[in-house]
């Protein structure tokens, strides 16, 4: 019904009382907890010029079931209890990830915003020893450094892949070049030290 729609938060009255479709013309991914879906995110369409596209994620927003800083998207469960989680910027990030390992490495993303505590715990949880993949640029890194300290306040140690310079995992999949981060990945080393690192260069 328009009620539940609402209430979903799918859709919101317009001003003639008509519905509009939150998420028309975008690429939709549900978000989901404990193998329920409480939530949805939608990419802007790239083939639309950017002011006619909106932003470039849109999320449901908060209802009776979800609210965009208490969850990470993920594209799936961990295929086992050896499955290393992986912290990456965007939720097609988290997709590539996921993909380019055959899960062996799945994918989660913070959804529209920087990492919550509520997040970090989350992944915490999931491994002592996430691994950190942001973009290789300067925002990157420096999302990265704000990440180590959040999660290191839930007692973990986590690590870091490093890919190359001004890319990310998104790109990388979708260029057909899944191997450099998958090796990123594999040979991820702890994030402190690399902060360590920066601040001593």
């Amino acid at each position: 019904t328009d009620d539940e729609l609402v209430i979903a938060g799918l859709a919101h009255p317009a001003s003639t009382g008509r519905l509009i479709d939150l998420f028309r013309d975008r690429l939709v991914l549900p978000i989901t907890h404990n193998g329920v879906i409480i939530g949805f995110t939608g990419r802007a369409n790239p083939d639309l010029p950017r002011e006619q596209a909106g932003p470039k994620y849109v999320n449901t927003p908060t209802t009776p079931l979800f609210h965009k800083g208490d969850q990470l998207y993920q594209p799936l469960p961990p295929a086992s209890p050896d499955t290393v989680p992986v912290l990456t910027e965007g939720p097609l990030d988290a997709i590539a990830v996921t993909l380019a390992t055959g899960g062996r490495f799945t994918g989660h993303a913070p959804l529209g915003t920087a990492l919550t505590d509520a997040q970090a715990e989350q992944l915490s949880q999931l491994s002592h020893a996430p691994i950190v993949c942001t973009d290789n640029d300067a925002a990157g890194q420096s999302a990265a450094a704000r990440d180590y300290w959040l999660l290191a306040l839930h007692h973990a140690d986590p690590l870091q892949a490093s890919l190359p310079e001004h890319t990310d995992p998104a790109d990388l999949v979708a260029r057909g070049e899944p191997g450099p981060l998958v090796a990123a990945l594999e040979d991820a080393r702890p994030l402190g030290d690399a902060l360590i690192q920066e601040r001593l260069a």
